[in-house]
């Protein structure tokens, strides 16, 4: 990823909110970057990593990642993606909606909730089937996110996942 080239570049594990309304978990050794597109017909970054995209709905501009040479493009949907640059794969999993994963020049298949996608980089052979979501999504429970929550909301989130007594 070239952070000069965009706008916005974010690296590591965090959460990320995009202008769009849109939402992004990088796993660690993740990043993402994106470029303003305001009033344009798409919205795009992109991404390597593991991530989880939890996308604003927007049925006028599609949302695209870009990883490496495989594309994903939805409207509005939540869905995991592994695309760290040295691995042969990139793998997408849906949890809500529906996602197509392709490449520039054709599209190799949509997927729903509950059905993974697994693309070889260098061959472009891709294999679909279900999986457990709860399984791929594992990574994600490790956060405790505290974007938008009061003080108070955050003490009682911070004591109940290390169960202990906080007093502000």
């Amino acid at each position: 990823l070239n952070p000069s080239l965009t706008s916005e570049y974010f690296s590591g594990k965090q959460v990320v909110n995009l202008p769009d309304g849109s939402t992004v978990i990088l796993n660690e050794d993740s990043q993402l970057s994106y470029a303003e597109t305001s009033g344009q017909q798409t919205r795009e970054v992109i991404f390597s990593g593991e991530g989880y995209f939890d996308i604003a709905e927007d049925s006028e501009r599609p949302f695209i990642v870009h990883t490496d040479q495989v594309k994903t493009t939805v409207l509005g949907t939540a869905f995991n993606l592994i695309a760290y640059l040295d691995q042969s794969e990139v793998v997408v999993t849906v949890a809500r909606g529906e996602v197509a994963v392709g490449d520039d020049k054709r599209n190799y298949d949509n997927i729903l909730p509950n059905q993974q996608l697994v693309v070889n980089k260098r061959t472009r052979k891709f294999e679909k089937g279900e999986v457990d979501l709860g399984q791929v999504l594992a990574w994600k429970e490790k956060f405790l996110i505290l974007d938008g929550v009061t003080v108070a909301k955050a003490v009682e989130l911070i004591g109940n996942r290390y169960q202990v007594k906080i007093t502000l």
